[in-house]
């Protein structure tokens, strides 16, 4: 079994950080954001102060989610994988991984999804054209 540095020189699907494909949902949580401070700014102007407290509200709704989506991501180790969602990282261990499949007809189509032995589904963000890399690295990588 190699060690993590070793895995990390040969490049590849190890150790890189995969992140979701949905930089789109960045900038409108950042334009959402930004349309709230204005109305902030207005309701200022106009001195309604439920306005400003509930626009500002909105504004920090707007940023917390454009970070959460900036976050999201997949970590491949050579003890398991790491995915984050949200705020919540998700840890599997190579044992857990009963099959690395192609995305279904509704789940996005540039990404793989691992199902677990339990039979739940856990959508990654690794690229399908790392497909066979991943499943070569979870065998080598998978105890006996």
């Amino acid at each position: 079994m190699n060690s993590p540095d070793q895995d990390k020189q040969a490049g590849g699907v190890a150790g890189d950080w995969h992140s979701a494909r949905r930089k789109w949902l960045v900038i409108v949580w950042l334009g959402y954001a930004a349309t709230q401070l204005y109305l902030a700014v207005s309701n200022f102007r106009e001195r309604h102060p439920w306005g400003v407290a509930l626009t500002l509200l909105a504004t920090g709704v707007g940023i917390a989610m454009s970070v959460i989506a900036l976050l999201e991501g997949t970590v491949i180790e050579p003890d398991g994988v790491r995915v984050r969602r949200g705020m919540r990282w998700r840890r599997l261990s190579w044992k857990q991984v009963r099959s690395i499949n192609h995305p279904g007809r509704w789940q996005q189509q540039q990404t793989l999804s691992l199902t677990t032995t339990t039979g739940d589904t856990l959508i990654t963000h690794v690229p399908t054209a790392l497909h066979s890399e991943l499943e070569q690295y979870a065998a080598a990588h998978r105890e006996p």
